[in-house]
């Protein structure tokens, strides 16, 4: 993941720790009585899921390089 490797070009301090960390029981998910940092921004995930800095930085890609975000075949879509 190239944001792994250079998040500071990004703005994104911290690439491996997540914003919340994970529980003693291995559910990678925040759970409401857990803390989470106080600058989400800095932090490529939140939990296990990317922060919202980092799917803003997604989005804004998708405009720019449509390789990324291109679907192949719409008719993948269309089989029920």
């Amino acid at each position: 993941m190239e944001m792994r490797e250079n998040g500071e070009s990004y703005g994104i301090v911290e690439t491996w720790k997540p914003c919340c960390p994970n529980t003693i029981y291995g559910d990678l998910k925040c759970h409401p009585s857990t803390v989470p940092c106080p600058n989400r921004n800095n932090h490529l995930f939140f939990d296990e899921h990317p922060t919202q800095i980092v799917n803003q930085i997604y989005a804004r890609h998708c405009f720019v390089e449509e390789t990324i975000c291109k679907i192949s075949s719409l008719k993948l879509f269309h089989h029920a």
